[in-house]
């Protein structure tokens, strides 16, 4: 409006001697109010440079060279193109002579000075999420309708805190006009992005896929089109006066290859684990095993989630449905977990067994609907037992978590956890173990250099392969390498992300949600030099359940367990603990997990000091994870092997 600037506009750019239907044509125009144009791609210099010259004028010349000719061939049949710009002025300006150097903490040790923009004794929407552990500020535009939204973590390193917790902080907030003084600098970025595995991670795949794609309503028949390739180019800069900012995005449609050919064979990456990396395990969608300077199992932790949830009632069960993200439907719920429990199944070429298991005190009658769910769709057996005995019933329940195991999770729950107030104890056992489809020669492993740090160097067994194809991409946006090694059964495979610097990890972990995405891997030459490693590790689960919004079931005047026993406020959990191992080698990986939740009465609640988690000792620090299909199983992160 007359207050501020914001426009949008689409263009569709076609192939000079192709033709796109007319009913696409028509919704373009129509709806999308898109021009659509043709060009000659062939003459990609010139394509590009007429693309991007309308992309610069629609964003006031901020977005240049959105597209490469690079990336223009004879395949290229349709570009469609998105720009936005906005340039809004403050409702209540900075004053250009209050801006002077003040210090900008990177880090606690790493201070820059850099220009900072002051108001003083203002009224603006302001939060302080005690949740969140940060402030939210929020500074309107001239024409009140569009504001920007400033949140500051309270401390100075807790920026990665808030990443992870992303929906939240795009939540709404109770903002409350608030008279503040405030010290902002200025800044300008800009931003390239490739959106394809973003999109491929919202569930974006088939219209990637050259023989799935079925792009027939632009042109030609299912199969003839695929998107090869989409892009952003963002742009925002924040001074005194207020901001601009301009983005656009394009989406690449190319043809299906008529030719399938292998390259001529090429010098081999290099895919050298000899500092931290991550990994994890996937079986399907589900991530079996994460970690940091430990191991754990997403999956193991979910599905005793969800089955305390079948018990819980009101407050206490939305909480864990928030947590897990469930649907509200329960029969969706439940169709989803038997889905997920019938899919995890080993075959004849690997082994991947799940059990649950429910434990209930002698003479504490349990619900029959609670009953029916447990046996029907989570599988559980139920069984009695004399918590008041702990010692014993530690032993009968251990002992059926080391069968299920295959005696690899030893000791899950302590006697010192039960006494006469123990109503109930949920676990959950899961154990894999499979061969590589590729295995390491045993003749090859030697001991190498596993820099813990750069300063920090160690010797460790390390295993070697020689020119074998395996998934592998370099994502410059992580600044990490990542290999995918298959497992005998074709479902489940090992992902291992190794950073490119040695002491990169932490950057790795603050972007999780971006490291178990969906990568771009190909099938490449591959020299690998891979540490064998074992980690065992034991995790309390209290402290991350709360931290995931699940309080209420650990509080006694609140918890309502009552779909499992007794009436609101009768039962809470007094722990959550998960034990986990996993032994990388030449002929494959051996991995199990084991968690359980320890209901007791109301009445007196037990505190217990949460145990350090053990470290686990690659050749640079690394993520890993296993995954049977697309779930990850399992995943974690290796700093120094043994």
């Amino acid at each position: 409006n007359d207050r501020y600037t914001l426009s949008i506009a689409n263009k569709i750019y076609v192939q000079k001697d192709f033709t796109i239907k007319r009913d696409f044509a028509r919704a373009a125009t129509e709806v999308f109010d898109a021009d659509v144009e043709n060009i000659d791609f062939i003459q990609k210099r010139r394509a590009a440079g007429r693309m991007n010259a309308w992309v610069e004028n629609q964003t006031n010349n901020k977005i240049k060279n959105l597209i490469s000719p690079d990336i223009l061939d004879e395949y290229t049949k349709t570009i469609l193109i998105n720009a936005i710009y906005f340039q809004g002025n403050w409702s209540n300006k900075f004053l250009n002579r209050l801006t002077e150097k003040k210090n900008f903490y990177k880090t606690n040790q790493d201070v820059v000075q850099v220009d900072t923009m002051h108001q003083y004794r203002q009224w603006f929407n302001y939060y302080q999420s005690p949740h969140l552990n940060a402030k939210f500020l929020e500074m309107p535009f001239v024409g009140r309708d569009v504001s920007m939204v400033f949140v500051l973590p309270n401390e100075r390193g807790g920026l990665a805190t808030l990443e992870n917790q992303i929906e939240n902080v795009f939540a709404p907030q109770p903002l409350r006009r608030s008279f503040l003084n405030i010290q902002l600098p200025k800044f300008k970025i800009e931003t390239t992005l490739s959106l394809v595995n973003v999109l491929k991670n919202l569930g974006i795949n088939k219209a990637f896929d050259e023989y799935e794609a079925d792009l027939s309503g632009i042109a030609g028949r299912k199969g003839d089109l695929h998107i090869s390739d989409v892009l952003q180019k963002t742009y925002v800069d924040i001074e005194e006066g207020g901001v601009e900012a301009a983005g656009a995005t394009y989406v690449r449609v190319s043809p299906l290859l008529s030719l399938d050919f292998d390259p001529e064979e090429s010098e081999p990456e290099e895919f050298v684990a000899d500092h931290p990396f991550l990994f994890y395990i996937k079986a399907k969608t589900f991530i079996i095993f994460a970690g940091k300077n430990f191991l754990t199992s997403p999956y193991s932790v979910e599905t005793v989630l969800a089955l305390l949830h079948s018990g819980c009632k009101g407050e206490t069960a939305q909480e864990i449905r928030s947590s897990l993200h469930l649907p509200d439907d329960k029969s969706k719920m439940e169709s989803g977990i038997k889905e997920s429990l019938s899919v995890l199944k080993g075959n004849d070429e690997y082994k991947f067994h799940t059990a649950n298991k429910i434990y209930i005190k002698d003479g504490v009658g349990i619900k029959e609907e609670f009953k029916k769910a447990a046996t029907q769709i989570y599988k559980a057996d139920v069984e009695n037992v004399n918590f008041a005995e702990s010692s014993k019933a530690a032993k009968t329940m251990n002992d059926w978590v080391e069968k299920q195991t295959n005696n690899k999770i030893k000791d899950l729950i302590s006697s010192k956890a039960l006494n006469e107030d123990t109503r109930a104890i949920l676990i959950n056992a899961i154990y894999f173990k499979g061969q590589w489809t590729e295995e390491f020669d045993k003749g090859s492993t030697k001991k190498n250099d596993f820099y813990k740090t750069k300063n920090d160097v160690i010797k460790v067994d390390t295993m070697h392969q020689y020119k074998t194809r395996f998934g592998y991409y370099e994502n410059s946006e992580l600044k990490a390498k990542f290999l995918e090694m298959p497992f005998e059964g074709g479902d489940i495979s090992m992902v291992i992300v190794l950073p490119d610097e040695r002491e990169g990890l932490a950057s790795l972990e603050k972007q999780t949600e971006k490291v178990f995405a969906p990568q771009n891997l190909s099938r490449e030459l591959v020299d690998v030099a891979l540490p064998k490693f074992r980690v065992e590790s034991t995790l309390e689960l209290t402290r991350i359940l709360k931290d995931l919004g699940v309080k209420k079931a650990f509080e006694a005047e609140r918890a309502d367990l009552s779909g499992i026993a007794g009436e609101k406020g009768d039962l809470i959990i007094s722990e959550a603990v998960q034990k986990t191992y996993i032994d990388v080698a030449e002929r494959g990986v051996e991995a199990a997990a084991a968690t359980y939740i320890n209901m007791i009465a109301g009445a007196s609640p037990v505190f217990r000091k949460e145990p350090e988690p053990k470290k686990f000792i690659a050749d640079h620090p690394f993520i890993f994870y296993v995954k049977v299909r697309s779930f990850i199983v399992f995943a974690g992160r290796v700093s120094s092997p043994h």
